[in-house]
């Protein structure tokens, strides 16, 4: 669905198999790239295996993988093969497209956006993805030996301005870095006291070089956008907890710079919609289970950034 900055809806398709493709069972995760064409992706339990492209007015152009029932993972296939791709990171040179594909596999694939062939791809670390390793992982437990493969979901694989790829690892409450080679260049935790559904979502980069967003969730139905230096271990609270309140959000999957502020995206289970949030609304995050900081004047609210 396409929206004006109204709220108004523009154009919509999809939903049901057509000629030459299939339909994800849930789709999850979403991107244009350098030529306008929209990417989709898929994470349907055991179904779905398959990233689709489309043109703007829903014209087909590409099926990367299948849908099947019953696909398990293979963390080290190389042909069009991905299960469970949510992060459909913008594109990484004008022919390559990262994946986070990560909700059967446990890996980043660099994908041909032309024929749809799996250039290379990596596992935590940059190691080479073990799926029987994953599977065998213990339970993330804060504080424990931080695990050589990503226990997943791959929940994000975003490049950044500087030539690095930031990929969240999310119930291990870690972000891990590399370069656009694979290899490996530093690790993050972020919340790592966060259990359950994990705490880092995604990742979206401002024009400020020095500052990222990492969408993270802490609890069932209690999430928040922290903003921090892309570096650094800081963060400063961009929305909080609980959707009972309209500055707050709950399941947040991804968000997105906008040349106004960052507009966060929510997964069309509870509720889904849209949020546009203004960068004026940012407080220190001082306390653990902090809640929404809410904003001290009318102005904050009724007149963000241009």
């Amino acid at each position: 669905m396409e929206f004006d900055q109204q709220g108004n809806l523009l154009r919509h398709w999809g939903g049901k198999d057509g000629d030459g493709y299939q339909w994800p069972a849930s789709n999850h995760g979403l991107q244009i790239d350098g030529k306008g064409n929209i990417w989709i992706g898929g994470n349907g339990g055991a179904n779905d295996g398959h990233i689709l492209k489309f043109t703007q007015d829903g014209k087909f152009l590409l099926q990367v993988g299948i849908k099947k029932q019953g696909l398990g993972p293979d963390s080290n296939a190389h042909g069009p093969f991905l299960h469970g791709g949510e992060g459909l990171a913008r594109q990484q040179e004008r022919t390559r497209r990262i994946v986070a594909d990560g909700y059967g596999n446990k890996r980043v694939a660099v994908v041909d956006m032309d024929t749809g062939k799996i250039k290379r791809y990596w596992g935590a670390y940059g190691n080479k993805p073990d799926d029987a390793a994953a599977a065998a992982a213990p339970r993330y437990t804060p504080g424990s030996t931080p695990s050589q493969q990503f226990r997943g979901p791959v929940h994000c694989a975003d490049p950044s301005s500087d030539g690095l790829i930031y990929v969240c690892d999310r119930t291990s409450d870690r972000l891990q870095v590399f370069t656009r080679d694979g290899k490996f260049v530093k690790e993050v935790f972020v919340e790592p006291d966060s259990l359950g559904d994990g705490s880092t979502w995604d990742t979206a980069f401002s024009k400020d070089r020095a500052a990222e967003i990492s969408l993270r969730r802490r609890r069932p139905q209690s999430e928040a956008a922290h903003l921090r230096p892309r570096v650094d271990d800081r963060a400063h609270q961009l929305s909080a907890r609980a959707a009972t309140t309209p500055a707050s959000s709950t399941r947040c999957t991804a968000s997105r710079w906008t040349r106004r502020a960052t507009s966060t995206r929510r997964r069309p289970t509870r509720a889904g919609a849209c949020s546009d949030l203004s960068t004026k609304r940012l407080a220190p995050v001082t306390k653990k289970m902090q809640g929404t900081v809410w904003p001290t004047t009318r102005d904050s609210v009724t007149n963000p950034i241009t």
